[in-house]
């Protein structure tokens, strides 16, 4: 997707002005290597980088406007270690993982390059950390009996003992130490690294080169045949390329941020029913299947609350014109210029969703009930039909 390319072209940016390191992922590496480009039509693009490159870019991320950088750290909503970097001027939402983000714009994923790992002690211990994290999210789910909810909130208890920050810092830290690569350098340490859990030999690291598409400038290894035999095997040139797509599950949009459509959905309430709606319908897809019904309703309430706060922005724009108009009694003109405010809760009130009326926008509700147009509206209706 061209927001995907965009955060690519301005990562590679980055890592230049400030001496950082990083190649593009063995997907979209074996895409660039078999077709010569990167489609459009990708659910999701991968680079990697050394751990400390990571956290610099975090920092410088944090600097500019309308772009995220989200991690652990950040997030301790999430019960893995995902690193995304993103536009929050757009809208990313899979409706699987609606409360694991805090940020939901479009994004790229900045993998962390692993160092060999033969303890099966650290291993043990990093995944009790990560089991504890884990148990500790849930505690807080009501309605749920057992062991698994006992243990969570044993775990919950620990974390409020202790700090949340420091067991988050302590687990991540511990994760940074032992498993991932320190800095770039350090790769040539070991014979091989780990590259989305596939070991990939470290001399491969050694020689990069800019790829160029357009304007777009991506770093690879130069040797991209071994470095994709050594993900893939030998045969990686004779697999079927099946890049990745959006699935049904994803709500994406382009051009209106997540956070604005979270405006409209938390007027009057709105958004703690939708969450409580939701969790009871993903509940049903447990057991049932009918996940068709949970994807309609939600891309509903998606479309309704764009809608409304695009209608929102117009009637800001327009607020002066509209009220001159009614204190002219241009009623027909009115009733033209508000005609997709009206449409609006004539569509969404038929839908099984519950709907936030346009009478909530600041100003809309005086003019649209004033007696005199009321009545110039019912006589203009009539006379359509």
């Amino acid at each position: 997707m061209d927001i995907q390319r965009e955060l690519l072209g301005e990562l590679n940016s980055i890592c230049e002005e400030h001496d950082l390191k990083y190649v593009l992922g063995p997907s979209g590496t074996k895409l660039l290597y078999v077709t010569g480009n990167l489609p459009d039509n990708l659910s999701s693009m991968d680079v990697y980088m050394a751990a400390d490159d990571f956290l610099k870019f975090e920092k410088i991320v944090r600097t500019m406007d309308d772009r995220f950088v989200e991690y652990f750290l950040n997030n301790m909503d999430q019960r893995n270690f995902l690193h995304r970097y993103g536009n929050s001027k757009t809208t990313y939402i899979n409706l699987r993982h609606l409360r694991k983000y805090n940020k939901n714009g479009i994004f790229i994923n900045i993998g962390i390059i692993s160092k060999p790992q033969n303890s099966r002690f650290k291993k043990h211990i990093s995944g009790f950390l990560e089991g504890f994290w884990a148990a500790k999210n849930k505690c807080s789910n009501s309605g749920r009996v057992g062991i698994k909810h006992f243990f969570g909130s044993f775990c919950g208890c620990i974390a409020k003992i202790f700090g949340e920050n420091t067991i988050a810092n302590f687990i991540y830290n511990y994760r940074k130490n032992n498993f991932w690569v320190k800095s770039w350098d350090d790769i040539s340490k070991y014979k091989y690294v780990l590259v989305n859990g596939k070991k990939v030999h470290v001399d491969i690291f050694k020689d990069l080169e800019e790829n160029r598409l357009g304007n777009l400038k991506i770093i690879t290894p130069k040797d991209k045949s071994r470095y994709l035999t050594d993900i893939y095997g030998e045969n990686f040139e004779n697999t079927e390329m099946k890049p990745p797509v959006k699935g049904e599950w994803i709500i994406e949009d382009t051009e209106i941020p997540y956070s604005d459509v979270i405006e409209a959905l938390e007027s009057e309430g709105y958004m703690q029913e939708y969450y409580e709606n939701l969790d009871s319908q993903l509940r049903i897809l447990a057991g049932g299947g009918k996940y068709r019904k949970v994807i309609n309703k939600s891309w509903n309430i998606y479309l309704m609350a764009r809608q409304w706060y695009d209608l929102k922005g117009i009637y800001g724009q327009k607020k002066e014109y509209f009220e001159k108009l009614l204190s002219n009694k241009d009623y027909l003109l009115l009733y033209n210029e508000l005609e997709p405010f009206l449409d609006f809760n004539k569509k969404w009130s038929d839908r099984k969703v519950p709907y936030i009326s346009i009478e909530k926008i600041d100003g809309v509700e005086k003019i649209i009930d004033n007696i005199e147009f009321r009545n110039e509206i019912n006589k203009i209706e009539e006379n359509r039909f």
